[in-house]
């Protein structure tokens, strides 16, 4: 189940990402796009991503990055979009871990509430 709620989530990011571009002053994207994903490549949802980025990348005509940083409960790959500027350019693919680290570890390097904002 966690597979897809993955794929989901990457899914309807680009969707608001997409929405956005009427939205917006200059046209989206205008660089690169960096996706940041939990887990290790080769796994499922690695795979699934890779499939969303490539056609995300087809679609807008602009490349768009897989960064996989598994471990830390998700947060070794939560930590680094939390201080990306919040432009769209960065995005993390939402796994499980991210939600049940906030409960499990006492400390993170970033506030799940404040510092992400979900987009769907």
């Amino acid at each position: 189940m966690h597979l897809w709620s993955g794929l989901l989530a990457v899914a309807c990011i680009a969707q608001e990402v997409a929405s956005l571009n009427a939205h917006a002053k200059q046209k989206f994207p205008a660089k690169p796009i960096r996706i940041v994903v939990s887990t290790t490549a080769g796994s499922q949802p690695d795979g699934l991503a890779r499939f969303i980025t490539q056609k995300m990348s087809e679609t807008w005509g602009v490349p768009v990055v897989m960064d996989n940083r598994p471990g830390g409960s998700g947060t070794l790959a939560a930590g680094p979009v939390a201080k990306a500027t919040p432009d769209g350019y960065t995005l993390l693919c939402v796994l499980p871990n991210f939600v049940i680290s906030t409960g499990m570890l006492s400390s993170l390097p970033y506030d799940p509430v404040k510092d992400f904002t979900g987009v769907a």
